[in-house]
């Protein structure tokens, strides 16, 4: 993991999740998830405490238009509405 003031760059999986991780839960959890946002801080939250489950990872967000972004290439312009669906693979966490 990178330190002091590098910023990665923007990949499908999060930071602690690669290949080996992602085929374990998929292996495990073989279905998608999905979470309606209530607000961005829900989003936020929700985001949280999927990164902090080792048995889970985000990978897209659906918008109001239906339109699926793959999460890491959101950027800080991306405006999280209500309605928006939170997807991700692993371990229900709602």
């Amino acid at each position: 993991m990178l330190q002091g003031t590098l910023v990665p760059k923007p990949h499908l999986f999060t930071h602690k999740d690669d290949y080996i991780n992602l085929s374990e839960i998929v292996r495990d959890f073989p279905s998608v998830n999905e979470v309606t946002i209530n607000s961005p801080e829900h989003y936020s939250s929700l985001l949280k405490e999927l990164n902090n489950e080792l048995h889970s990872i985000p990978l897209f967000l659906k918008d109001n238009t239906g339109f699926i972004h793959i999460i890491s290439s959101l950027d800080k312009t991306f405006e999280i509405e209500k309605g928006n669906v939170l997807m991700y693979i692993g371990k229900t966490i709602v």
